[in-house]
């Protein structure tokens, strides 16, 4: 036997390749232990089987301390028994067992007696003996006996609940029966009206008037109030008026009652409508079929059918039979009828035929009886002599009828049987609709999604919701671009979390925004610095951002670009992670907390490409920039809003060819420090800068943008020293002391692309000043004094792509002489506040306008379909507080 192996499991082995039990013992019984062995025995016939009259038998002996060559009965052969006489067997036994005893020693004879007593057969756990057979039957009877009398329990209850359930409806019954007939006796016995109170307990009163609310077939709900004695009659008219239709019944939802025009002699209070009630219109049915809803004559069974029935090819009866008359008081009311029709059609699927009768034949004749839904009635017997309802016709199932010619309609042409057919349809009453069907346009109700937009909803749902079935944990394989527009999906609707951060990590992300997102932690801080290829980082108004968030960003050694503007919780300690990124070239510090000192002591550290410096809304002084002259490669300085007074320093930066000092105390001698390298110059609200002065300190520069100082000491005198300057852009919004002079400095500055003017004193002969500016493109005329006569300076910007003159004298003139005929870039047009109307703006037809404000002119509400007809890539056209003029008044 192998290793391991019991007997037990052997045998449960051989049983499961198909093998009896008795096969497995015999087996055993013969020496083999192994399945093999065991199973090659078996198929080779069992030879050398021992057999014996009682069957042999395996027997389990105790354990012995030594085992002799005779004691193993597995290791020597059987013995092959002769067959004897029961008496001869036993004496023989009993001599070899005396013989034994005297050879052996009194030791092993007592223990040869207590292993004879202590023998038991070997047989499988799986084998249940005789007793415990018994043992498993009774518990199983147990459970069923349990069984049983819980279902009888169950059922008993449930009896118990539906008697229970009875008997309080018939005492609710018997109540308000009661309590009918008690509400009737005082009416009756109620005496008229006396003169004076009477002493003691007055009756219940009455009510005098009957609240009605009333729903039409078309759904709206009329309220009437009528006196409780008035005849229902006065209803009924009213509603049949209202609904123009006499074919109506009237319905009480609860308690469901139906009132038609033979209750018009009852008053309001004999039908119990009183003191208010609910009425529902309802239509009445239309029958299927001629006469069923009308009174049963009494007539034969075929005539009652009906022609439409007979018409139809329905099977009739072997012989003529006829139906009694049946009193209007006895037919069934409308839910029995009701519940009838269910029964017949439940009858008519569960039983296609109808007890033998052949498909299409009606419900009700067969073996189940009735006639079409009607009870059968007494000595009504279906059928003839010697009839098998439960036998099927052959043939296309039709059934002999009464006496007359089946075939005469074959003898009929088809045009008369047409004809026939065609003036019962007619004579047929068509049912009138409730209400009228309108044809409604099908309009869109919602935005439909792009597909864009539905791929990213997906993506942000595998993303976040963390579906085991559909698991995303990587986006690996997308380009930069799809993984920037997922990564602004998910900042949009705030679903970027840490671990959402990490899904983009094989995206070797080299850019990312975090500005203003409400989430942006030292938490989120920390999955950030596992994308290693960051390039930028912006982390604008991120207030929740500490230095201990930003300070875990040092593997970040190939940023370029850090902002860290808005970020409140920020200190001097933020600027050691500076010191990390070797090839830092933009650094935003606008409004931390960081302070002067803290910024000195980390200049030295700064790295040497850093270009771009800004430090606005800081707590800083003009000490700072001495320290700067170490940072060689500063090109943009920005110190808006800082406590600087001065500029002393700034002409040791080499470099720097953009400063921004708006908003800070410096004075006009202080711009004698700036150097000649800078191109770009912001001095804008120095209130202690003096305009004209300040510009005539920086002509020597060559500046190509230039935010201008104070709008009240600027003047048209101090426009004359940058008339050389390259400028592309020049704002002069709101500078009252500027006008038509300053503009002969302004016509020559030719490079110039963005000109405001917005509230000047310009007017026309200082537009025509400005004939030589080909290359403008964004001109702002607001609320200056040019009129239409400008129209033809108007016309030599032909690159203007925006154009406001908004609050100007133009008027439709100024549109209708062609004046943006050659602006054929022109997409943003600003009319708002002027005095052109329909003649001037129905003038405009170009395929580049795609934003038209007519805010507040004299346009008629129906342009916007002329524009749009147009101007086919017009998006919006506004037309705000519009004052229309007839067309008499247009000028």
């Amino acid at each position: 036997m192998e290793s391991g192996q019991s007997v037990d499991d052997m045998l449960v082995c051989l049983m499961s390749m198909g093998f009896s039990f008795e096969d497995g013992q015999e087996a055993v019984q013969n020496g083999h232990l192994s399945v093999e062995r065991a199973v090659e025995w078996i198929l080779a016939g069992k030879p050398g089987q021992t057999s014996s009259a009682g069957g042999p038998r395996l027997q389990l002996r105790a354990a012995q301390p030594t085992l002799e060559n005779d004691s193993n009965p597995f290791v020597n052969p059987p013995v092959p028994l002769t067959t004897v006489p029961d008496s001869a067997s036993r004496s023989t036994n009993q001599n070899t067992a005396a013989v034994a005893t005297d050879q052996s020693k009194p030791s092993k004879s007592h223990r040869s007696d207590s292993e004879d007593n202590q023998s038991e057969t070997v047989i499988s756990r799986l084998h249940l003996s005789d007793k415990q057979k018994c043992v498993r039957d009774d518990f199983e009877a147990k459970r069923r006996k349990e069984a049983r009398d819980d279902a009888l329990k169950e059922k008993q209850r449930r009896k118990r609940d539906h008697e229970r359930v009875l008997k309080e409806i018939a005492e609710d019954r018997e109540k308000k029966k009661m309590t009918n007939q008690t509400q009737e006796t005082v009416t009756k016995d109620t005496p008229g009206p006396v003169a004076g109170p009477s002493a003691g307990s007055q009756p219940k009163q009455t009510p005098d008037r009957c609240q009605l609310q009333i729903r039409l077939l078309r759904g709206d709900v009329v309220k009437q109030s009528y006196p409780a004695s008035e005849p229902f009659r006065t209803v009924w008219e009213s509603v049949t008026k209202l609904c123009h239709s006499s074919d109506i019944v009237l319905i009480q939802p609860f308690p469901h009652r139906e009132f038609t025009g033979g209750d018009s002699k009852s008053s309001l209070l004999d039908l119990q409508l009183t003191p208010s009630a609910s009425l529902m219109v309802k239509r009445k049915d239309v029958p299927p079929t001629h006469g069923q809803d009308q009174q049963l004559p009494a007539v034969s069974l075929p005539r009652s059918l009906g022609q439409g029935q007979h018409a139809s090819g329905q099977g009739l009866l072997h012989s003529p039979l006829s139906i009694p008359p049946v009193a209007a008081a006895e037919r069934h009311d409308e839910e029995d009828m009701v519940e009838d029709d269910d029964s017949d059609r439940e009858e008519e699927e569960g039983h296609p035929f109808h007890q033998g009768m052949p498909p299409g034949f009606p419900p009700g004749f067969g073996g189940l009886g009735g006639l079409g839904g009607l009870p059968m009635m007494p000595g009504m017997h279906l059928g003839g002599a010697g009839m098998n309802q439960n036998q099927a016709f052959e043939g296309v199932g039709q059934r002999l009828g009464y006496p007359h010619d089946e075939d005469a309609h074959h003898n009929v042409p088809a045009a008369q049987l047409a004809a026939e057919k065609a003036r019962e349809r007619f004579a047929r009453p068509a049912p009138l609709p409730d209400r009228q069907e309108v044809q409604l346009p099908v309009t869109l109700t919602y935005d439909v999604n792009s597909l864009t937009q539905l791929c990213m909803n997906h993506i942000a749902q595998r993303l976040t919701q963390h579906d085991p079935r559909h698991p995303l944990l990587s986006l690996s394989g997308i380009s930069e671009d799809v993984a920037q527009k997922i990564l602004t999906y998910l900042l949009k609707e705030k679903l970027l979390k840490p671990k959402v951060l990490n899904t983009f990590i094989p995206c070797f992300l080299r850019k990312l925004i975090l500005d203003c997102y409400p989430y942006a932690t030292n938490e989120l801080l920390h999955a950030v610095r596992y994308h290693c290829q960051l390039q930028t980082l912006s982390l604008n108004s991120c207030s929740l951002i500490t230095d201990a968030g930003l300070l875990e960003l040092t593997s970040l050694k190939k940023l370029k670009h850090l902002n860290l503007s808005g970020c409140r919780q920020l200190t001097d300690k933020c600027l050691e992670i500076v010191k990390e990124m070797p090839g830092l070239v933009s650094l935003n510090l606008d409004g931390t907390g960081v302070t002067e000192s803290g910024f000195i002591g980390i200049i030295p550290s700064l790295p040497a490409s850093l270009q771009v410096l800004n430090l606005n809304r800081m707590n800083i002084t003009e000490k700072l920039l001495t320290h700067l002259k170490d940072l060689e490669n500063l090109k943009v300085l920005c110190l808006e809003h800082t406590k600087i007074c001065g500029l002393s320093g700034v002409e040791q930066l080499k470099s720097l060819e953009t400063l921004d000092v708006s908003q800070t105390d410096i004075v006009s001698e202080s711009l004698l420090c700036l150097g000649d390298n800078l191109t770009c110059l912001g001095i804008a609200n120095t209130e202690r800068v003096n305009g004209d002065l300040a510009l005539q300190y920086i002509q020597r520069l060559s500046l190509r943008s230039l935010s201008l100082p104070s709008r009240l000491t600027t003047t048209d005198t101090g426009l004359q020293f940058i008339s050389h300057m390259p400028l592309t852009e020049l704002d002069l919004t709101n500078f009252i002391n500027v006008g038509d002079d300053g503009m002969q400095y302004i016509g020559k500055i030719k490079t110039l692309r963005k000109l405001l003017l917005s509230n000047t004193k310009i007017t026309d002969a200082g537009m025509n000043k400005l004939k030589d500016l080909k290359d403008l493109q964004i001109l702002y005329l607001d609320r200056t004094l040019v009129t239409d006569a400008c129209s033809e300076v108007i016309k030599c910007f032909q690159g203007l792509v925006e154009l406001s003159l908004a609050s100007t004298g133009i008027t439709s003139q100024f549109l209708c002489n062609g004046a943006l005929d050659s602006c054929h870039d022109l997409s943003k047009l600003n009319l708002c506040r002027t005095l052109v109307s329909n003649r001037g703006v129905s003038s405009l037809r170009s395929d580049s306008f795609t934003l038209i404000n007519l805010d507040g002119t004299r346009v008629k509400p129906d342009i916007v379909e002329t524009l749009q007809t147009q101007c086919p890539n017009l998006r919006k056209v506004t037309t705000a507080n519009i004052i229309p003029v007839n067309s008499d008044d247009e000028g």
